[in-house]
């Protein structure tokens, strides 16, 4: 039973590594672009702040204000728990990757699968695939029942998403020019 478990991890792990995201040119997953930026080498904490209930984004460097938006997130209020459920998720994330036209966000974290754990919405195994992502620092499985794929992606903020949150045009631009991987994405309700 155990080395079928440390099959199911290790299989788990590699499929993640395997479709880990691409860059921003559109790449396949799996090619990832250097995480070394002009940002990080210079010492730049990055941190934005979307809260749902006002429905704005706030870019910080280094405590200061540099971009406060619109975006557009999901109609639903309520916390994520399932995939499917409409809802944007809370909490605090990290950008995983980039995939064509999109920010990835390391969805789902390791409390939300504790939390679906505990209450017997996904196996042990996909539980500790969740964290073994996280403690490596790639993008967790993205078939788990918690949902997938949250990311950060331009569009019309006039209207609901179902659960990634939209951006305009030209804010996506400039913040994913700037964003680099590894910034802290804070989901306020």
């Amino acid at each position: 039973m155990m080395i079928k478990q440390s099959l199911s991890l290790l299989l788990a792990l590699y499929l993640v590594m395997l479709w880990h995201p691409g860059n921003s040119k559109g790449d396949e997953p799996g090619q990832r672009e250097s995480s070394t930026s002009y940002w990080a080498e210079a010492g730049i904490v990055q941190r934005v702040v979307i809260s749902k209930s006002r429905k704005e984004l706030l870019y910080q460097e280094n405590g200061q204000a540099m971009l406060s938006c619109p975006v557009a997130v999901s109609k639903k209020r309520e916390r994520k728990k399932r995939r499917g459920d409409g809802c944007t998720p809370e909490g605090r994330f990290t950008v995983a990757g980039r995939y064509r036209n999109a920010l990835l966000l390391d969805y789902p974290d390791t409390s939300t699968a504790f939390e679906a754990l505990s209450a017997r919405e996904i196996t042990r195994a996909q539980s500790r695939a969740i964290e073994e992502a996280h403690r490596l620092h790639l993008l967790p499985p993205q078939d788990t029942p918690l949902g997938s794929y949250l990311s950060l992606r331009p569009g019309d903020t006039r209207q609901s998403t179902r659960g990634d949150i939209r951006l305009a045009d030209k804010d996506f631009t400039w913040l994913a020019s700037r964003l680099r991987e590894g910034a802290t994405i804070e989901i306020l309700p």
